[in-house]
């Protein structure tokens, strides 16, 4: 986690439901940090995921940003 934020999408409905434990759709992916800071969210929002180094995203915000769903692999950091 320090090289990285983890995001994991969620269903719309099931995170304004239950916050802390929303229902997973799939989507996940661990950004480095200037990639992350780059998402047009506001500082406080990314100031607390900085903190956490992980958050719960919405299917619709997913989307927005233009995250993938599918597999991607970054050979350069490959361990």
């Amino acid at each position: 986690m320090k090289k990285g934020i983890i995001l994991i999408s969620v269903s719309n409905d099931s995170y304004e439901k239950h916050h802390d434990n929303p229902y997973r759709t799939g989507g996940w992916i661990v950004l480095k940090e200037d990639a992350f800071l780059g998402l047009p969210i506001t500082q406080l929002v990314k100031n607390e995921i900085l903190e956490k180094r992980f958050a719960f995203i919405p299917d619709e915000a997913w989307d927005y940003f233009g995250l993938p769903r599918e597999e991607i692999r970054n050979e350069e950091n490959k361990i």
